[in-house]
């Protein structure tokens, strides 16, 4: 069953789950894939649903500037496993 507009904070969980699910790390494109197949969202409902995904990761992300937080609060979710700008996320729940 596909939804047609999906709530940030749904999407949100969604992402975690993805990410838990590829072993606590994954590559954007691994993440995408993933939402686009085995989840019941409707990406269509987003003009660039890639773009939609990684605003919500960095917007969760002390490791982005736009991020709003401060690191280690509870907003602080994903980080970047090998730096930021090489596509690898992980779950902060879950960094060793």
């Amino acid at each position: 069953m596909k939804k047609e507009n999906t709530p940030t904070s749904e999407l949100l969980t969604i992402i975690i789950d993805v990410i838990d699910s590829l072993g606590g790390t994954a590559h954007l494109k691994d993440i995408y894939e993933k939402i686009k197949t085995e989840t019941f969202i409707d990406l269509n409902y987003y003009e660039n649903p890639e773009s939609r995904i990684r605003s919500i990761i960095y917007d969760h992300s002390s490791d982005c500037t736009r991020f709003k937080g401060k690191p280690g609060d509870e907003s602080d979710l994903f980080y970047a496993v090998h730096k930021k700008g090489k596509g690898y996320w992980g779950l902060c729940s879950q960094k060793e």
